[in-house]
């Protein structure tokens, strides 16, 4: 969903949001894979964005896309998973 402001005749699209959309599979990812702490997660990912923000203002950098971690909606996300697990 796209969010929407109005500045007198103008509108234009929301490209920034303060806070990461931080879910329980996010945290695990992090816990798991780069050894962050739930307790850390928020300021660290506050922090890499905000560097990232700070070379170039992408909207997928300010709605925090970057986390998306949207591949496990891929149907053979699975079979990957489970190929990876068996080497």
């Amino acid at each position: 969903m796209t969010m929407w402001s109005t500045k007198g005749k103008d509108r234009y699209p929301v490209r920034y949001t303060d806070e990461p959309p931080i879910n329980s599979y996010l945290q695990t990812f992090f816990e798991k894979y780069a050894s962050i702490s739930k307790t850390e997660l928020g300021d660290h990912l506050l922090k890499i964005r905000e560097n990232s923000w700070n070379i170039v203002n992408f909207p997928c950098i300010g709605l925090w896309f970057f986390i998306a971690l949207s591949i496990r909606k891929n149907p053979i996300y699975n079979e990957v998973v489970d190929r990876c697990n068996s080497h």
